[in-house]
């Protein structure tokens, strides 16, 4: 199995550079095209959608190859990419790379999906939240916290309550109940449905008995780390709630 590994680890690597210099190509490509003639407009229209699909394909196999990299090689590629979510990429290029931040767990990932959470397209925004969310780690649980007390998008913080249900943390009990308050139906649903899986209690949708049960929760959140968010930490923090 070791020997696999060795070998297949290059491949991934290379195939993953590939992808990286196709796109990066295709953003050169997209920065020095000239003005399109009107006699030529559908033609160009055709040509930036192809140079679209084709930077859309690099990072599906990017994502496909980061994670089997290492660390240092994953930080690389996160910021050759967040360089070029700064140069304002079209719409659905932003997007795609910001979900493909969503597979490489490096500090300089984080950054980007931190600034995806700036934009002022809420599509973007939530993608950032989606990406967090497959992240699960204590930085992007604190950036989905943030997120949920700040933006007044309610996509947003819809998809904010949705992804926190994947993180065993107190913190994320704590930040869910906030959502048990709101006043929009499909927010304390999926608060009570995040609730659920978090805590592995099954109170139902009965909104008074969720805020009665974290109501009894310490005033102390887990700091997110990997310790606190295992499940014998958390069953021990929730022990005197059940």
């Amino acid at each position: 199995m070791r020997t696999k590994n060795r070998i297949f680890h290059p491949l991934c690597y290379v195939a993953c550079l590939v992808a990286v210099t196709f796109f990066f190509m295709g953003c050169a490509m997209n920065s020095f095209s000239m003005p399109t003639p009107f006699w030529g407009k559908n033609s160009a229209e055709s040509s930036y959608d192809n140079g679209v699909h084709e930077r859309l394909d690099s990072l599906k196999e990017v994502q496909k190859t980061v994670e089997k990299m290492s660390p240092e090689e994953q930080e690389r590629i996160a910021q050759s990419l967040a360089r070029s979510y700064a140069n304002k990429q079209p719409q659905a290029v932003q997007i795609g790379i910001t979900e493909t931040f969503g597979y490489i767990n490096t500090p300089t990932a984080i950054k980007g999906l931190e600034m995806a959470l700036q934009d002022a397209n809420p599509e973007i925004r939530i993608e950032a939240v989606r990406s967090l969310g497959r992240l699960r780690s204590p930085a992007a649980l604190q950036a989905l916290v943030a997120t949920q007390n700040s933006d007044t998008n309610l996509d947003v913080r819809l998809a904010v309550t949705e992804e926190l249900g994947g993180f065993k943390s107190n913190q994320a009990v704590l930040a869910l109940s906030q959502s048990l308050k709101d006043s929009d139906p499909a927010m304390q649903f999926l608060a009570m449905q995040s609730l659920s899986q978090v805590t592995g209690e099954d109170l139902g949708n009965d909104v008074r008995q969720w805020q009665q049960y974290v109501s009894r929760l310490p005033t102390s959140p887990s700091n997110g780390t990997p310790e606190s968010n295992s499940p014998e930490n958390v069953a021990n923090e929730l022990r005197d709630l059940r």
